[in-house]
């Protein structure tokens, strides 16, 4: 989009909401429902401001903003959303030893190998 993109959105156009502040800020992506001349209304309820995108009413002290959905952040927010769900899969299946007893001996093998080759590249690490 432009410098003016918050002045561009409109109904079904994608926008991420970012909730905190630079790398610890926590991103969701979002399509508008509608907007005014002077607020951006989120499906959930939520109103931002057209003027610079900030959550009206936000009191709080972390930031809750719109950023504009480029199809980069898109996809990094895609990426980490999976990585989340990978991890949040694997720990939670390997917590119990009986949630692993169908796999093979040859396919425990290739986990261990896996685990075992990033630990050492993590180790290696400066």
């Amino acid at each position: 989009m432009t410098d003016n993109w918050l002045e561009l959105l409109k109904a079904g156009d994608k926008v991420v909401v970012a909730y905190g502040w630079g790398m610890r800020a926590n991103h969701q992506i979002e399509n508008v429902e509608r907007t005014t001349a002077t607020q951006i209304v989120l499906p959930n309820g939520q109103k931002y401001r057209r003027s610079d995108g900030r959550k009206k009413g936000n009191r709080n002290w972390q930031s809750c903003r719109l950023v504009e959905a480029t199809d980069e952040l898109i996809a990094e927010i895609d990426d980490i959303n999976r990585r989340s769900s990978l991890k949040y899969y694997v720990t939670e299946t390997t917590r119990d030893f009986r949630q692993v007893d169908f796999l093979t001996t040859e396919e425990l093998q290739q986990i261990h190998d896996i685990v075992d080759a990033a630990t050492k590249r993590k180790a290696d690490e400066p």
